[in-house]
């Protein structure tokens, strides 16, 4: 194969062939010619039954790469764009041969390339921008890695899509290396391929940037979108969990489903609390007329219908299937919140997915919040993974978390399948980090990331809450997070409900009680937010000031267009943005700028 150049508008990459690898011999900044690579670099590693093969053979068609390795293996690097942003790398595995091939060590992306050199850098792990040493390495944290020299003010940005504890970055640029892909220790991580099986894995994307490192949030955001799905319907979702928590009726729902649609909410989220002990059962005392009639009444007012599920567990069963279950090291049953945890590698995957298109025939539901852990929990509360031999995606514990990483990309991909409208969500539970991650947001089309609310003020407060979103949502598609369960109370439910815009706004709370001055204001706010995310569906979120006494933020889209909130708690009038800001309150202005250009 001849050497040649991927061209993309932040990131161009000349790639050749030495010694049987594919290597990247060039990293351009297409902006300013400036080269990033002092040496080449390998652009994946793998083993294959614990030896480091080289390709036999080497071809090319467009923009991607196959090699050829004895036995019939067989590996095929594509690298893909879209206007603005850079390239999203995706590695495929194909076993051709005819016994099995088992895959360890796996790195799917290198980046071993600096803007000046990498001693005048600084390096940056996750979107809270934490400053790195100038070696180190990210074991199933960080998802996001930023080089910037502040000299030249140019810098790339590298994301991984592997997902939760499975994910590993590891950067020694004296040492030669400088990748990323999957876990090597605590956490072990292999893939067998059976004779005929292909297997694709999680992506990795690359861009260069010039400017501040809010373009590199820009770039970093424009480039994970290659890798996930579009984005949902745009609109404020309702979720009945806080302050209601399981105390919830048909009555309930027929109050607040209007009062949903008076503040300006398109979603109405029927939490958990509608199903008894007896194997999910709808509860009759508390729905007398079923799920169906519920979902009426959320239709009727004008609302999508959203309905929580558990799928991680045995709760709400009266006796779980135990060939299901994730099995601890010495073979016990692995639990999770007292209920036996549930196997994604096991053939519970296509349980799942057959109650949940069920589900979805009979009440209509438009979006379902999938619940509870199995694979990791945020909470620190359940042992990873599952030690079963005899599922059937995996073999041991050192391949089922990936398999049932991949379980939770079947059950997504087969509601997409039989319900194409249809919003599935992987809680932050059922995902693993309690936080953003490219690879929930890859298998989730919207996703739920804290339980972040403000319930309790004497613990969060809105400005609390505003202040994480700024430092989680910047990099990342903030059209598709919702970040926690921001709840309303009459004192600060226009602050709270303008916190929520920072990304896909989720609220909660007894809008029953709130005044009708104050609906008024919500609804006028989210039609505000409606319009500007039907014009510009994917908005990036960009900081715009934080002090003690004001803080601000905007969502901006691709043509320019977009929206300020800013909140002023101090006793002097404030003005960011051509926004007027009064003391002691917050607004929201609708702002065009000139278009947004790569």
């Amino acid at each position: 194969m001849k050497p040649f150049t991927v061209v993309s508008d932040a990131a161009h990459k000349r790639l050749a062939v030495a010694e049987g690898r594919l290597v990247c011999t060039s990293v351009v900044d297409p902006a300013t010619g400036a080269e990033y690579v002092s040496r080449p670099f390998v652009e994946f590693e793998f083993r294959a039954d614990g030896q480091a093969p080289t390709a036999i053979t080497v071809s090319r068609r467009g923009n991607t790469v196959t090699l050829a390795y004895p036995n019939g293996l067989a590996a095929e690097m594509r690298y893909a764009t879209r206007p603005g942003a850079g390239l999203l790398q995706t590695l495929t595995f194909r076993n051709g041969g005819k016994r099995s091939v088992r895959l360890s060590d796996v790195s799917t992306g290198a980046f071993l390339c600096a803007p000046g050199k990498f001693a005048e850098c600084r390096f940056y792990a996750g979107s809270d921008r934490r400053e790195m040493p100038p070696c180190f390495c990210l074991d199933g944290t960080d998802d996001r890695l930023t080089c910037f020299n502040p000299a030249y003010k140019e810098g790339w940005v590298a994301g991984s899509f592997v997902p939760g504890i499975l994910r590993y970055m590891l950067f020694f640029p004296h040492w030669g290396c400088a990748r990323s892909g999957y876990s090597r220790s605590g956490v072990p991580f292999s893939r067998t391929l059976a004779p005929g099986e292909t297997w694709m894995c999680d992506p990795t994307f690359f861009a260069c940037f010039r400017g501040g490192l809010d373009e590199a949030d820009r770039v970093s955001a424009a480039t994970a979108r290659l890798g996930i799905p579009d984005p949902a319907p745009p609109g404020v979702m309702y979720c009945t969990w806080l302050p209601f928590l399981k105390d919830i009726s048909e009555s309930l729902v027929a109050e607040l489903a209007p009062a949903a649609k008076a503040v300006g909410a398109k979603y109405f989220v029927l939490d958990d609390g509608w199903f008894t002990g007896e194997d999910r059962a709808v509860d009759t005392v508390k729905f007398p007329h079923g799920l169906a009639a519920v979902s009426r009444i959320v239709h009727d007012a004008g609302l999508r219908f959203g309905l929580w599920y558990n799928i991680g567990t045995g709760y709400g069963l009266r006796r779980a299937e135990e060939r299901f279950a994730c099995r601890n090291e010495d073979g016990s049953v692995k639990y999770g919140g007292g209920y036996p945890a549930f196997c994604f590698g096991s053939a519970y995957r296509e349980k799942v997915a057959a109650e949940l298109r069920e589900l979805a025939e009979r009440y209509a539901v438009d979006y379902f919040k999938l619940d509870f852990s199995a694979i990791s929990s945020p909470y620190g509360m359940l042992p990873w993974g599952c030690h079963a031999h005899d599922h059937a995606f995996h073999r041991d514990f050192s391949d089922s978390i990936g398999a049932m990483y991949d379980g939770l990309r079947f059950i997504s991909s087969e509601l997409r399948r039989a319900f194409p409208k249809l919003l599935t969500d992987f809680s932050f539970e059922v995902f693993g980090p309690d936080r953003p991650s490219f690879a929930a947001l890859r298998a989730s089309v919207i996703h739920h990331v804290s339980n972040l609310s403000g319930n309790h003020p004497e613990f969060q407060s809105p400005l609390q809450i505003r202040r994480t979103f700024g430092r989680w949502f910047p990099g990342y598609p903030a059209e598709r997070i919702l970040g926690g369960l921001v709840t309303l109370h009459e004192a600060t439910a226009e602050e709270s409900f303008l916190t929520a815009l920072a990304g896909a706004p989720l609220i909660a709370g007894d809008l029953r009680k709130l005044s009708a001055a104050t609906r008024a204001r919500l609804a006028d706010h989210a039609a505000r937010f409606d319009a500007a995310a039907m014009r510009d569906p994917e908005m990036d979120l960009e900081l715009l000031a934080d002090e003690p006494d004001f803080d601000a933020f905007r969502r901006i889209g691709p043509s320019g267009h977009g929206f300020v909130c800013a909140f002023n708690r101090g006793d002097r009038a404030r003005r960011i943005a051509g926004v007027a800001v009064p003391p002691g309150k917050c607004v929201m202005r609708d702002f065009q700028t000139i278009a947004r250009t790569p």
